[in-house]
Protein backbone atom coordinates (compact mmCIF):
# COMPACT_ATOMS: atom_id res chain seq x y z
CA UNK A 1 0.00 0.00 0.00
CA UNK A 2 1.21 3.41 -0.97
CA UNK A 3 1.38 6.13 1.95
CA UNK A 4 2.85 9.46 1.61
CA UNK A 5 3.45 12.14 4.29
CA UNK A 6 0.25 13.86 3.84
CA UNK A 7 -3.65 14.07 4.50
CA UNK A 8 -6.36 14.40 2.29
CA UNK A 9 -8.02 17.27 4.22
CA UNK A 10 -11.24 18.47 4.80
CA UNK A 11 -14.73 18.11 3.12
CA UNK A 12 -16.13 21.10 4.82
CA UNK A 13 -19.23 21.41 5.29
CA UNK A 14 -19.98 24.90 4.55
CA UNK A 15 -23.48 26.87 5.40
CA UNK A 16 -25.46 29.56 3.87
CA UNK A 17 -23.77 32.35 6.60
CA UNK A 18 -20.15 31.79 5.42
CA UNK A 19 -17.62 34.23 6.16
CA UNK A 20 -16.85 34.13 2.12
CA UNK A 21 -19.87 35.78 0.51
CA UNK A 22 -18.41 36.26 -2.66
CA UNK A 23 -17.38 33.05 -2.80
CA UNK A 24 -19.08 29.78 -3.36
CA UNK A 25 -18.61 26.48 -3.62
CA UNK A 26 -21.04 24.31 -6.20
CA UNK A 27 -21.60 20.88 -6.07
CA UNK A 28 -19.39 18.23 -4.28
CA UNK A 29 -15.76 17.73 -3.94
CA UNK A 30 -15.61 15.18 -6.98
CA UNK A 31 -18.40 16.92 -8.96
CA UNK A 32 -18.37 20.82 -8.67
CA UNK A 33 -16.44 24.15 -9.35
CA UNK A 34 -15.49 27.00 -7.34
CA UNK A 35 -16.03 30.56 -7.72
CA UNK A 36 -14.09 33.47 -5.94
CA UNK A 37 -11.74 30.66 -4.41
CA UNK A 38 -8.50 32.23 -3.23
CA UNK A 39 -4.53 31.03 -2.75
CA UNK A 40 -3.29 30.57 0.95
CA UNK A 41 -0.47 32.84 1.37
CA UNK A 42 3.23 31.62 2.66
CA UNK A 43 4.36 32.68 5.70
CA UNK A 44 6.48 31.66 8.63
CA UNK A 45 3.38 28.59 9.47
CA UNK A 46 2.69 27.86 6.49
CA UNK A 47 3.63 27.28 2.96
CA UNK A 48 2.62 26.22 -0.79
CA UNK A 49 4.61 23.84 -2.21
CA UNK A 50 6.13 25.04 -5.15
CA UNK A 51 4.58 22.33 -7.81
CA UNK A 52 1.11 22.93 -6.86
CA UNK A 53 1.76 26.72 -7.83
CA UNK A 54 2.81 25.59 -10.97
CA UNK A 55 0.13 23.02 -11.60
CA UNK A 56 -2.03 26.15 -11.00
CA UNK A 57 -4.14 24.12 -8.13
CA UNK A 58 -3.67 25.93 -5.14
CA UNK A 59 -7.09 27.63 -4.85
CA UNK A 60 -9.66 26.86 -2.15
CA UNK A 61 -12.83 28.20 -0.72
CA UNK A 62 -12.24 31.47 2.07
CA UNK A 63 -13.25 29.25 4.77
CA UNK A 64 -10.97 26.15 4.03
CA UNK A 65 -7.60 28.60 3.56
CA UNK A 66 -8.60 30.31 6.53
CA UNK A 67 -8.92 27.57 8.77
CA UNK A 68 -5.48 25.43 7.03
CA UNK A 69 -3.90 29.30 8.16
CA UNK A 70 -5.75 29.38 11.53
CA UNK A 71 -4.75 25.30 12.35
CA UNK A 72 -1.06 25.76 11.20
CA UNK A 73 -0.47 28.97 13.01
CA UNK A 74 -1.89 27.07 16.32
CA UNK A 75 0.51 24.39 15.55
CA UNK A 76 3.98 26.92 15.39
CA UNK A 77 2.51 28.70 18.47
CA UNK A 78 2.79 25.76 20.37
CA UNK A 79 6.13 24.27 18.48
CA UNK A 80 7.82 27.31 17.32
CA UNK A 81 9.77 26.95 13.76
CA UNK A 82 7.23 24.38 12.60
CA UNK A 83 5.71 24.75 8.94
CA UNK A 84 3.00 23.47 7.14
CA UNK A 85 3.35 22.45 3.94
CA UNK A 86 -0.02 22.64 1.37
CA UNK A 87 -0.32 20.63 -2.06
CA UNK A 88 -3.01 20.27 -4.35
CA UNK A 89 -6.51 22.43 -3.74
CA UNK A 90 -8.59 23.03 -6.39
CA UNK A 91 -8.33 25.11 -9.74
CA UNK A 92 -9.53 28.76 -9.75
CA UNK A 93 -12.09 27.60 -11.30
CA UNK A 94 -12.90 23.93 -9.69
CA UNK A 95 -13.50 21.08 -11.96
CA UNK A 96 -11.22 18.31 -12.69
CA UNK A 97 -7.50 18.19 -11.23
CA UNK A 98 -5.86 15.12 -12.57
CA UNK A 99 -5.26 12.27 -10.26
CA UNK A 100 -7.43 13.08 -7.96
CA UNK A 101 -10.87 11.83 -7.43
CA UNK A 102 -12.02 15.18 -5.65
CA UNK A 103 -10.17 18.40 -5.24
CA UNK A 104 -13.24 19.93 -7.69
CA UNK A 105 -15.20 22.44 -5.68
CA UNK A 106 -12.17 24.28 -3.23
CA UNK A 107 -13.48 21.95 0.09
CA UNK A 108 -10.76 19.61 0.09
CA UNK A 109 -7.51 19.90 0.32
CA UNK A 110 -4.15 17.60 0.54
CA UNK A 111 -1.50 18.85 3.61
CA UNK A 112 1.65 17.96 4.23
CA UNK A 113 2.44 15.72 7.81
CA UNK A 114 4.97 17.25 10.04
CA UNK A 115 8.32 15.82 10.32
CA UNK A 116 11.66 15.47 11.50
CA UNK A 117 14.92 14.10 11.06
CA UNK A 118 15.23 11.10 12.47
CA UNK A 119 17.85 12.66 15.38
CA UNK A 120 14.27 14.97 16.08
CA UNK A 121 15.26 18.14 14.26
CA UNK A 122 11.90 19.90 12.71
CA UNK A 123 12.41 19.57 9.48
CA UNK A 124 10.44 22.52 7.13
CA UNK A 125 7.69 22.24 4.76
CA UNK A 126 9.61 20.60 1.33
CA UNK A 127 7.17 18.09 -0.11
CA UNK A 128 5.48 14.62 0.24
CA UNK A 129 7.25 11.06 1.16
CA UNK A 130 6.01 7.81 1.48
CA UNK A 131 5.86 7.04 5.30
CA UNK A 132 5.88 3.46 6.16
CA UNK A 133 4.41 1.25 9.18
CA UNK A 134 6.96 2.46 11.13
CA UNK A 135 6.23 5.95 11.27
CA UNK A 136 9.82 6.72 9.06
CA UNK A 137 9.63 7.78 5.74
CA UNK A 138 11.28 6.88 2.13
CA UNK A 139 13.32 10.24 2.71
CA UNK A 140 15.02 9.29 6.10
CA UNK A 141 12.31 11.58 7.98
CA UNK A 142 10.15 10.76 10.81
CA UNK A 143 6.24 11.32 11.28
CA UNK A 144 6.22 13.89 13.89
CA UNK A 145 3.12 12.37 15.71
CA UNK A 146 2.91 15.35 18.51
CA UNK A 147 2.62 18.02 16.34
CA UNK A 148 0.62 15.96 13.79
CA UNK A 149 -2.06 15.39 16.43
CA UNK A 150 -2.01 18.99 17.40
CA UNK A 151 -3.15 20.01 13.99
CA UNK A 152 -5.70 17.43 13.65
CA UNK A 153 -7.28 18.91 16.81
CA UNK A 154 -6.92 22.10 15.50
CA UNK A 155 -8.84 21.27 12.70
CA UNK A 156 -11.16 19.49 14.64
CA UNK A 157 -11.49 22.12 17.17
CA UNK A 158 -12.11 25.12 14.96
CA UNK A 159 -14.99 27.81 15.85
CA UNK A 160 -15.62 28.81 12.39
CA UNK A 161 -15.28 25.92 9.91
CA UNK A 162 -16.85 22.09 10.66
CA UNK A 163 -14.63 19.83 9.30
CA UNK A 164 -16.70 16.32 8.19
CA UNK A 165 -13.68 13.81 7.29
CA UNK A 166 -9.82 14.10 7.95
CA UNK A 167 -8.29 10.83 5.40
CA UNK A 168 -5.08 9.26 6.67
CA UNK A 169 -3.89 6.15 6.32
CA UNK A 170 -4.81 3.57 9.10
CA UNK A 171 -1.31 2.60 10.87
CA UNK A 172 -0.78 6.89 10.80
CA UNK A 173 -4.14 7.39 12.53
CA UNK A 174 -3.48 4.74 15.02
CA UNK A 175 -0.62 6.84 16.11
CA UNK A 176 -2.89 10.17 16.09
CA UNK A 177 -4.97 8.14 17.88
CA UNK A 178 -2.51 6.71 20.70
CA UNK A 179 -1.34 10.51 20.74
CA UNK A 180 -4.55 12.34 21.01
CA UNK A 181 -4.88 9.99 24.47
CA UNK A 182 -1.68 10.99 25.27
CA UNK A 183 -2.20 14.02 25.31
CA UNK A 184 -5.37 13.63 27.45
CA UNK A 185 -8.48 13.97 24.54
CA UNK A 186 -11.23 12.22 25.90
CA UNK A 187 -12.35 8.79 24.49
CA UNK A 188 -15.78 10.20 23.12
CA UNK A 189 -13.38 12.92 21.54
CA UNK A 190 -11.14 10.49 20.13
CA UNK A 191 -14.08 8.08 18.91
CA UNK A 192 -15.33 10.82 16.77
CA UNK A 193 -12.47 11.96 15.26
CA UNK A 194 -13.61 12.28 11.88
CA UNK A 195 -10.39 10.40 10.92
CA UNK A 196 -11.00 8.30 8.10
CA UNK A 197 -9.06 5.52 6.75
Amino acid sequence: MRTFAYLVCVLLALSAASSAAASESVGSPNRGRLEGGISPENSLSLRVLPGYVAQGVVFGHPDLVALLERASDKVAKRFPGSQLGIGGLSRKSGGDVGGHASHESGRDADVGFYRTTLRGKMMGATGFSRVYKTGVSGDGSKFDVARNWAFVEALLSDPHVHVTNLFVASHLKRRLLEEAARAGASERASEQEGICM
